[in-house]
């Protein structure tokens, strides 16, 4: 019983698929219509693909020309290297902290790295020196003393950018410098 009906479905495949070849080449065998209408079918079926693709191809051709008429810079590569990464100035930032003799006081500052920095029970008048090499500096100095008078000085290669005196019972004073 299973091979019967196997055959049969065989067969009847057979013979749809060969009606079906038979009805589209029939009509059209003689006249040579055939391969136009076999054409036409997939162009029915195909055109908003073909759209798609032409579209495409044209906005790329047409953004390479633009790219290469007005003389545009060729993509980076991703490994291209800075060729000098090393600044020929290197500035020169001095912090000071100052009191009358003897004055003993607390002092934060941000390093080279802009790191937080803390002396305890430094003897000023009190400095530090340090070399950067960033293109722009960022300055900060705290203090306060055990005195009533204390003041800070920050200076960047040679001048003086920012100073500021307290007078005051323990005296507190802080000096910024934004971007020098």
């Amino acid at each position: 019983m299973h091979q019967k009906i196997s055959t049969l479905a065989f067969c009847s495949v057979v013979y749809f698929k060969s009606l079906r070849v038979a009805l589209v080449s029939r009509g059209h065998e003689r006249s040579g219509q055939g391969k136009q209408m076999a054409f036409a079918g997939v162009l029915k079926r195909m055109w908003m693909p073909l759209v798609v693709v032409a579209v495409a191809g044209g906005g790329a051709y047409t953004v390479s020309r633009v790219r290469a008429d007005f003389g545009s810079e060729p993509y980076p590569h991703p490994y291209a290297r800075a060729e000098d990464t090393k600044l020929a100035n290197p500035k020169s930032v001095v912090y000071q902290v100052f009191a009358p003799v003897g004055t003993i006081a607390g002092i934060s500052y941000f390093d080279v790295n802009s790191d937080p920095r803390r002396v305890h029970g430094a003897r000023l008048p009190w400095s530090v020196t340090l070399t950067v090499s960033a293109p722009a500096v960022a300055g900060n100095v705290v203090a306060q003393g055990d005195s009533d008078s204390i003041g800070c000085r920050i200076v960047v290669d040679g001048q003086i950018k920012s100073e500021r005196i307290s007078n005051e019972v323990n005296a507190y004073t802080h000096c910024l410098v934004r971007g020098a």
